[in-house]
Order: C-alpha cells, then sequence, then structure tokens
C-alpha cells in the first residue's frame, strides 16, 4: 500500500509541475489548476465519474471499455495527431514524466490520447504518431457518436474548424484526467 500510494504522489506531483510549466497553454491550465493548501496545483475531484461507459478502439485495433482503464494509474488526454503545438507538448511532457519514474513505478502508468478527428486518426495513425513520444502509450478512436459521448463524460469540448483550401483543424479542451487503479478521478 505504501508503495502505491508513493507512486501514486510522486507522478501527481510530476504531472503537476510538468502541466503547470506548459508555455502555450498556461492560461488554460491556470484556469483548470487552483493554489491548494498542500502547496499543489490541481483539483481534487475524487467520487467523479469521469468516463464510464466510454467504448472506443484502441491503436492496435482491439475494442476498449472504460473497465480496461483500471489496473494502473490512467493519464487521459483529448488531443489529434494532426495537432501543431499543445497535442505534441503535451505528449512530450508526458512522456519525460514517465521517463523519470523508476521501472516499477513507470509499469503502474498508463497514457491515453483519445483522438478527437476520428475522420483522420486511425488505430494505425495513432499508434506510429505516438511511437514517436513512447511506445507504450496508448491511442484511443471512435465513431463520431462514440467520441461525441467519451467527451461528454469527461466534459470536453471540441471542435472541427474549416481552414483554406477545404482543410480543417480541431480545437479542444486541453485537460490530462488521472485516474486511479480502480479507474476513478483523482485530478
Amino acid at each position: 500500500m505504501t508503495k502505491c500510494f508513493s507512486s501514486f504522489h510522486k507522478v501527481f506531483l510530476s504531472l503537476v509541475l510538468i502541466l503547470a510549466s506548459l508555455s502555450p497553454a498556461q492560461a488554460q491550465w491556470r484556469n483548470f489548476f487552483h493554489f491548494a493548501k498542500s502547496d499543489s496545483y490541481g483539483s481534487n475531484i475524487q467520487g467523479t465519474h469521469f468516463g464510464h461507459g466510454l467504448e472506443a478502439i484502441d491503436e492496435q485495433g482491439k475494442r476498449f471499455r472504460f473497465e480496461d482503464f483500471k489496473g494502473k494509474i490512467s493519464l487521459v488526454y483529448f488531443g489529434f495527431t494532426l495537432c501543431p503545438d499543445v497535442c505534441p507538448t503535451t505528449l512530450v511532457h508526458l512522456s519525460q514524466l514517465k521517463a523519470s519514474l523508476n521501472p516499477d513505478e513507470a509499469e503502474q502508468l498508463q497514457v491515453y490520447l483519445i483522438t478527437v478527428d476520428p475522420e483522420r486518426d486511425t488505430p494505425e495513425r495513432l499508434k506510429e504518431y505516438l511511437a514517436y513520444f513512447d511506445p507504450s502509450f496508448k491511442g484511443l478512436v471512435g465513431s463520431p457518436e462514440q467520441l461525441a459521448h467519451m467527451a461528454k463524460s469527461f466534459n470536453v469540448f471540441y471542435n472541427k474548424v474549416p481552414t483554406s483550401a477545404g482543410q480543417y483543424t480541431m480545437e479542444h479542451s486541453a485537460f490530462v484526467f488521472v485516474l486511479d487503479q480502480n479507474a476513478e478521478s483523482v485530478l
């Protein structure tokens, strides 16, 4: 229990420091995190039930359900592979976080990218993209209806924005959700 507890706190504190240092999204992070009496940043959301009912396909093409979050500390981020700045920056910081842990602690941590761009982000594309950051990172993609459900269950905003020449980009919330080993939200 003590080992798991200390691993969780090390991950938590490291994540908070990394997220607070993200310069492109610093204003968003300041709005999301608040200064707590414990001298750490974050919102304790224990007892909330983000993600329940989630169903998707992972980067291996296998079915993924909410229950699959159980067993490890999960860091869940919504983004997309063609994101020009915040997504890759966040994934670099998450890979640095995982690399800073000892092997036993790193084994207890799983990072997930849930794509907000299911039209372009296939399981294969997610696998290739995430391998640039850490081959152990998992990607999740769903139908537009599944994405809407996943985003709603995590209170995440996303929006398709047209650009020049008939292309588009995605606007989206840039929060990292922390789920404990029981898949309960803690940050």
